[in-house]
């Protein structure tokens, strides 16, 4: 009895968050002073890269190299390298595979009050991250991709700006558990993760605004996410269909207000995890630690294999 009472708590709880995290998470009164118009949703194609070469462009991207974020290694255990990114066959693989590479250092820009700092850790995993050396602003960005599914592994497609440290992750997957947190190899690379971030005050506070819903096994496939996100509104696609809608303004009763109905001196709520800097398109592949870190079970190499990444304009 007293174990059916806890499932059912623990569900409720589950549909609480979820819906909350669908309406409003950071939400701050505000009045306008002065009314909002929707932009026509005309897109230009911008930039494109269909990986059809031998190599990497690096006229478009970047790879990452060694530790880049997350300096305590908190959720990250691997060293990217440019040596675990390879174009053939018309795809980009992002690799991650089993090393060994002990005492790497490296330094990582902390905050304006630590500054630089440095760190010296042994890595058993190497994978690859590329970042686009464009910004890009309010439009259409969209990736065709398979993911990789095995325990350990963390893929991500996102885009991002250190200027108000602002984020949108179109998806992350990670391991994950179940109600009482053991962990779920029936739930990997289904659990499609959706997030928005936000230093809405540039004073170092953080707002973000998670959810998740359960799809099929992304690793079987390819599949095609779709970011949309203009002046007022967020929205998230897989496959064409509509998976999250997040504005920048609601009413008072939590619902999204559509652009053209805001009026001037009228009073709303502002989510304050909706990014507005231009940002670059981040892709990568990571390994996870701890409990959650690769095992035996595990296959590597792994790869995360990406069709094409594309920014359409929003004009």
């Amino acid at each position: 009895m007293v174990k059916n009472f806890l499932i059912i708590l623990v569900l409720l709880l589950t549909l609480i968050n979820g819906l909350h995290s669908q309406v409003i998470c950071n939400g701050q009164k505000v009045i306008l002073i002065e009314e909002k118009k929707c932009q026509p949703d005309n897109f230009i194609l911008e930039f494109e890269d269909n990986f059809d070469g031998t190599s990497l462009d690096t006229s478009k991207w970047r790879t990452q190299f060694g530790v880049v974020r997350d300096p305590e290694q908190k959720s990250a255990g691997q060293w990217f390298t440019s040596k675990n990114v390879e174009v053939s066959n018309g795809t980009l693989k992002l690799i991650a595979k089993r090393d060994t590479l002990i005492n790497q250092c490296f330094d990582i820009w902390m905050n304006d009050a630590i500054g630089m700092k440095s760190f010296c850790k042994d890595f058993y995993f190497s994978s690859a991250e590329i970042s686009c050396k464009e910004n890009f602003g309010y439009g259409k960005f969209e990736i065709s991709c398979k993911l990789p599914r095995g325990k350990g592994l963390g893929t991500a497609f996102w885009i991002w700006t250190y200027k108000q440290q602002s984020e949108i992750d179109v998806f992350e997957f990670t391991n994950e558990n179940g109600l009482f947190g053991n962990y779920k190899a029936s739930k990997l690379s289904k659990i499609h993760c959706m997030n928005s971030h936000n230093d809405y005050g540039s004073n170092g506070v953080m707002y973000d605004c998670p959810t998740h819903y359960t799809g099929p096994d992304f690793s079987e496939a390819f599949h095609t996410f779709t970011l949309i996100w203009s002046p007022q509104v967020m929205q998230w696609f897989v496959d064409g269909e509509l998976k999250r809608s997040s504005a920048l303004f609601y009413n008072l009763e939590g619902k999204m207000v559509d652009c053209d109905d805001l009026k001037k001196y009228g009073e709303y709520i502002l989510n304050k995890a909706f990014p507005k800097n231009p940002m670059h398109i981040i892709s990568g592949l990571t390994t996870q630690i701890g409990s959650n870190a690769p095992d035996e079970s595990t296959v590597l190499p792994a790869s995360f294999e990406i069709d094409y990444i594309r920014y359409y304009k929003l004009q």
